[in-house]
Parts: structure tokens; C-alpha cells; sequence
């Protein structure tokens, strides 16, 4: 229909111009680690496998990403280290897999404030379907032609971050640098599509609400703000942990426009966490297209095994 095709031009031009995209979106950042601060690797105290999945506008099939992700302590190391794996599937045209390696080095600075300088590689593979790319229509309701030469339809580079992430009882804040070399990832002839550096801060803490420092119960309060080329956008929101039960909600404002109201509820239960948040569109979008749904699954191992001194004593920030 009418929309779709609009939609997709959109996205063409968003993707194969000179912007180069906005990387993948995750509700859930703190259930994607990796993604979010490689400063986070073996941040639980334990080994753990985390699975991501959201999809975005379903209706019209505009965004979809997979995520896999390991990580644990290593005391030898002084840190942790974590290996991450991801799919990326934008307008069903462009396809995106890459494969990383994480690793975070943790410095007491006192004995109640740790820092964790980390570094992250990723090997990224990305290919156009030009079949799946939908341009304008003339007066006869035919496909135009899109103007564009393509040099390539497949891509490869490495891609590298760092980040930082300091911490105490009372509270956490990290920032993180991607794509420190801005890679090459264009598919136009003459256009080299850079990636644009992205720049993340992200800050927050959990407060226990009754019972002491020990209540099960706890309100984390958070803030996210993210740039890259000309996208900037800030986070804000908080959980609310009941026991084994997590309800959370955010609002995503992407200064230009009021983006998303995003709804939360996770269930973690020994080892064991599973989170599904929905974003609610509130942009000039809403009437067109749906929001976006988003599921996290994770699960620790040898949870008694987790090491009990200040040093390598778990991060206690949210897991959704």
C-alpha cells in the first residue's frame, strides 16, 4: 500500500544517502550488556547467555534484530570477557551480522568505588537485496529508476568501541565509544558511507524500598542519552522490583520528536530472567504503523560459585 511504500523509500534514502542509518534500537539495554558498555562483560559475577530479540513496525516489516551473548569473570584476567554474536535486518533489504569479543579489566579505586575500562572488536558482514527495495512510482503506477549505482552489494570490516563504567553501592554511569574507526559500509559507487561514531552515556542506581539494604523490593531510577551524526536521543525511566517480578516504563525522546512510551515486565527467578517490553509509538508515525516488541531471556551459571570479595563482587544494576 501507499504507506509501505512510502515507508520504504524513506528508508532507502535514510540508508543508502548520506546518513548511513542509526544503529540497532534495544528497549531493554541492560538485557543486551555487550551492546550496550563492553565495560559490562562479566559485570554479573557468574557466567551467563543472554538471547535478544525485538521487532520493530512489524505491520511493515521494517526493522528486525537478533542477539546472542556470553559472558563471565575472570579472575586471571582481572576482569571479565564476553563474545557476542548479531542479526540485523532493516527494511528486509539490508542485512546485517556481526560477531565480537569483549573484554573489561576491573580497578578497585576504594573500598566502595570500582571503575572497568573495557574494549570491544566486532567483524561485521553486511549485503544489500536490491530485489527488496521499493523506490518511488510514475504516473502509471511503475517503479522508477533509482539513480543509484551500486559498487558493491556486500561489505565486511572490523569495528571497534570502548568503554568505561564506574561504580559503587550506591550507584552506577558508563560511557561508550562505537565505531572508534568510523568503517566504511557503503554500497553506492562514490560514497563511501562511513559509520558515524556513536557516543552512549547511560547512569542510574537501586534504591531498596523496605527491609534494609537487603529488601528484595527495589526502585532503580536510570537515564540513557545517545548521539550519532545528527540523532540524538535521551532515555529516561525506572524499574521496579517486587520479589521475582520487574515492571518498568520509559520515555524515548529523540529531541526532534517525542519517539516512544516503553512498558516493561521480566520475571527472574534464581538463575533464570526473562524479560518483554513493547514500545508504545507516540510520534507523528503512531497512526501508521505499530510499535515495537522486544523479549530477553538470560540465564547464570554457577550462581553459588560467584565470588565474594569487594573486588569482584557483582554490579548491582538492572538486567532488563
Amino acid at each position: 500500500n501507499i504507506l509501505v511504500g512510502l515507508l520504504s523509500l524513506g528508508m532507502s534514502l535514510a540508508f543508502f544517502g548520506n546518513s548511513y542509518g542509526q544503529d540497532a534500537e534495544y528497549s531493554q539495554f541492560y538485557a543486551n550488556p555487550l551492546y550496550l558498555n563492553p565495560a559490562l562483560a562479566g559485570a554479573a559475577g557468574a557466567p551467563r547467555a543472554i538471547l535478544n530479540y525485538r521487532n520493530q513496525f512489524p505491520t511493515v516489516k521494517a526493522f528486525e534484530q537478533y542477539a546472542f551473548s556470553f559472558d563471565s569473570p575472570v579472575s586471571l584476567l582481572g576482569g571479565g570477557i564476553g563474545i557476542m554474536a548479531e542479526q540485523d535486518n532493516q527494511g528486509e533489504a539490508w542485512n546485517t551480522t556481526s560477531f565480537g569479543a569483549a573484554y573489561a579489566y576491573q580497578l578497585r579505586l576504594g573500598s566502595n568505588l570500582s571503575i572497568r575500562p573495557s574494549l570491544k572488536a566486532n567483524y561485521v558482514q553486511s549485503t544489500l537485496d536490491e530485489s527488496k527495495l521499493v523506490y518511488a512510482v510514475d504516473q502509471n503506477g511503475q517503479p522508477t529508476a533509482s539513480g543509484e549505482t551500486y559498487s558493491s552489494t556486500s561489505n565486511s570490516y572490523m569495528d571497534f568501541s570502548a568503554g568505561m563504567l564506574i561504580y559503587s553501592s550506591a550507584f552506577y554511569a558508563g560511557v561508550v565509544a562505537d565505531h572508534l574507526t568510523e568503517p566504511q559500509n557503503g554500497f553506492i559507487q562514490g560514497d563511501a558511507g562511513a559509520v558515524p561514531m556513536k557516543i552512549t552515556a547511560h547512569i542510574g542506581s537501586v534504591i531498596p524500598v523496605g527491609g534494609g539494604r537487603n529488601s528484595t523490593n527495589t526502585v532503580s531510577p536510570n537515564l540513557l542519552f545517545q548521539t550519532q551524526g545528527p540523532f540524538r536521543q535521551l532515555n529516561a525511566g525506572v524499574y521496579y522490583n517486587v520479589g521475582p517480578i520487574v515492571v518498568g516504563g520509559w520515555f524515548r525522546y529523540a529531541f526532534s520528536n517525542s519517539d516512544a512510551f516503553i512498558a516493561l515486565v521480566g520475571v527472574q527467578q534464581n538463575r533464570f530472567r526473562m524479560g518483554y517490553s513493547y514500545d508504545f509509538t507516540i510520534s507523528e508515525l503512531r497512526d501508521g504503523v505499530s510499535g515495537a516488541h522486544e523479549v530477553s531471556l538470560s540465564y547464570e551459571f554457577n550462581v553459588r560459585a560467584r565470588a565474594k570479595s569487594t573486588k569482584w563482587a557483582p554490579i548491582d544494576c538492572p538486567k532488563f
